[in-house]
């Protein structure tokens, strides 16, 4: 189960803004086998050595059941706290420092690091992982992909844009080039849905996430998220969010899609749903849709 992990949201109206670690840690000691992680975590306002801390003492709290998405983040994280945001290279530059944080400090030694973001000093994690905790890096070009194929232990693909079939391949040949099994290595993406036997419930339940469809938005500036939510009402029309979103009003509808991604090669299927009743959705998916994924996938990651 993966958590997105934003100071403030992509909207106004109705939204939250809860502190995605807190969740994880309550939800984690309600369940036994369920993993958890977010998708994702930016370096923009921790320290990369917090995030390694926090992520390592869940590890040890729920052993076997954390990972851990990093990405070079958007301005609703930074600019509201008064951190200047940085140009997008330098977003990749500062994102690739905390991946070499992160990895050395849950070695358990003690550790030095200047860079231009971040420094340590004689650092040392005395809460060390239980054990390798993966690491996905949320990619939507190729630098991301890179880093997530020289760092990390997977790639997290966006759905509906539109290099994300190159961005995976671009991932999984650095992967490789770095001595990484192939096999191993993760492919995740976020699978966006709603359901209701109505259609236009179903619609109109996922039109709060339009600001996430405008057009350069995930590089721009703008962190307000009454903004946001105005630019996505007037920029991004109701064909644009069935052509992002699958909008069904039978769950096994989703199958399809569903596979369809599979058969591009993710292995790790995060379903998003912002259906009108979540606990119907989650019944009718895991009744009608589920099991027909377990069989034909027995080892696919949900």
């Amino acid at each position: 189960m993966v958590s997105s992990d934003h100071f403030m949201p992509w909207f106004d109206s109705g939204a939250h803004g809860g502190f995605a670690w807190a969740w994880i840690a309550a939800t984690a000691a309600q369940t036994r086998r369920i993993r958890f992680g977010t998708g994702v975590t930016a370096p923009d306002r921790y320290h990369p050595a917090i995030i390694a801390q926090a992520f390592a003492t869940l590890d040890c709290m729920f052993p076997g059941r954390i990972m851990l998405g990093l990405g070079a983040g958007e301005a609703m994280n930074s600019i509201p706290l008064g951190i200047v945001k940085p140009s997008p290279g330098q977003m990749e530059s500062r994102l690739r420092d905390a991946l070499e944080i992160i990895t050395r400090l849950w070695s358990g030694n003690f550790e030095d690091y200047r860079g231009f973001f971040y420094q340590l000093r004689n650092a040392k994690l005395y809460t060390a992982p239980s054990r390798k905790i993966p690491i996905f890096v949320a990619a939507g070009g190729k630098h991301s992909a890179e880093l997530a194929g020289t760092y990390a232990d997977g790639v997290i693909g966006f759905s509906g844009g539109e290099a994300g079939e190159d961005v995976l391949k671009v991932a999984i040949d650095t992967a490789k080039q770095h001595g990484k099994d192939e096999r191993r290595f993760g492919r995740m993406i976020e699978f966006k849905c709603s359901y209701s036997k109505d259609y236009e419930r179903a619609l109109d339940s996922v039109k709060v996430w339009r600001s996430t469809m405008v057009k350069g938005v995930l590089s721009s500036d703008i962190s307000d998220p009454r903004e946001l939510e105005k630019k996505g009402e007037t920029e991004v029309p109701d064909k644009k969010i069935e052509e992002v979103w699958s909008i069904v009003t039978n769950v096994e509808d989703l199958i399809a899609p569903i596979e369809d991604l599979v058969k591009k090669g993710y292995n790790y299927i995060q379903v998003h749903s912002s259906s009108p009743n979540e606990r119907e959705f989650v019944k009718e998916f895991s009744q009608k849709a589920l099991p027909h994924l377990k069989q034909m996938y027995p080892t696919i990651n949900r």
